[in-house]
């Protein structure tokens, strides 16, 4: 481990690149542990890390523990023009992370044997990640609890699952991706909580996949704009108790599709309750839903 409660300046060149890796004659991933950044000022430029991210614990006496190849805890760390690689557990591992950026970082080969499987796992905070390229990962960039990060024009290709977010906070523009197992956004839920009532989901070039169901709760209002294509798994349902505006225009409208059966009944239905009210749908297509099963039944 090392780690950096300070300053850290590795800047290597293009020809010349610093090389954080394992000591063993025959590297494995998870052969050292991590760099841990705490409220620390960093900058990495032209730098490999391989074969980090260890595993720790021996269960059933101690749990399993990591921090992945890098875990950044706030302060202003700046990765460019990088490669993490072959990590046994995490790529990047980060927390109240308000002014950290990567920006055309590779991420490949991430083994993920972790609970959360994914080269980039953002638990708080508003990184930004741009122009970098995730392959043969589990999950590319892993989004969780209030965490708003900035996510644009980075290319996902192999991975199993290119993005999954439990919030619409983040911000994604520009992602592309392809020969992924799901090509897409895999959203968990849309992110409300006591202190958030508004959400807007912005269109991307990747399309949404809507997990399983998600709910708009009373007095909450989910804003969805021009261009934003949402594909909805067999038995996938939005239910709204608020107010759900879906507003697109003639030459960018919004769709609610199916994700892999192009006949009818792909998925259920959008549910619009007694509670909800101010709903609004414009310039909206919604199609292959309305799944049919003789006792019950209700349109898409």
């Amino acid at each position: 481990e090392l780690k950096v409660e300070g300053e850290l300046a590795a800047i290597g060149t293009e020809a010349q690149k610093i090389i954080f890796t394992s000591s063993s004659t025959q590297p494995a991933a998870g052969d050292w542990e991590w760099l841990y950044f705490k409220d620390a000022r960093a900058t990495l430029e032209n730098v490999t890390i391989r074969y980090a991210g260890k595993k720790e614990g021996n269960p059933p006496f101690s749990p399993p523990f990591t921090r992945g190849a890098i875990y950044i805890d706030g302060g202003n760390i700046q990765i460019k023009n990088s490669k993490i690689e072959k990590s046994q557990t995490l790529g990047i591992w980060l927390k109240n992370a308000a002014s950290t950026t990567m920006d055309g970082v590779e991420f490949s080969n991430i083994e993920g044997d972790w609970e959360k499987p994914a080269a980039i796992y953002i638990e708080s905070g508003s990184p930004t990640i741009k122009n970098s390229t995730f392959k043969n990962n589990n999950i590319g960039i892993l989004i969780e609890g209030s965490a708003s990060p900035v996510i644009e024009n980075n290319v996902f290709e192999n991975n199993q699952t290119p993005i999954k977010t439990n919030t619409l906070l983040a911000s994604f523009f520009g992602n592309t991706g392809q020969n992924n197992n799901l090509n897409g956004i895999l959203v968990a839920d849309f992110g409300f909580s006591d202190a958030i009532n508004q959400i807007d989901w912005r269109k991307d070039n990747l399309p949404y996949i809507l997990e399983s169901s998600a709910t708009i709760a009373s007095g909450k209002t989910l804003n969805i704009r021009p261009g934003v294509i949402v594909k909805l798994k067999s038995g996938g349902r939005i239910y709204v108790n608020g107010a759900l505006k879906a507003q697109g225009t003639a030459s960018e409208k919004i769709i609610f599709t199916s994700l892999v059966q192009e006949t009818a009944g792909g998925w259920d239905f959008i549910y619009f309750s007694a509670l909800s009210s101010n709903s609004i749908l414009d310039n909206v297509i919604v199609r292959y839903g309305g799944w049919y099963n003789a006792p019950f039944k209700r349109g898409a």
